[in-house]
């Protein structure tokens, strides 16, 4: 039997300085930058827990 929820995924947070940054970059970079976000997003023995 299929599991009811999907993967267990970590909350990435982009703060305000980022937007001007992702806003310059070209959509190819920017599919770059999706795939890690995923990525970080998926595993959490990678990136920097923060607590909020």
């Amino acid at each position: 039997m299929a599991p009811k929820h999907g993967p267990w995924r970590a909350h990435v947070v982009l703060h305000d300085v980022a937007e001007p940054q992702i806003d310059a970059m070209a959509d190819a970079e920017r599919e770059v930058l999706d795939a890690a976000i995923v990525r970080l997003s998926l595993d959490h023995r990678i990136g920097t827990r923060v607590e909020h």
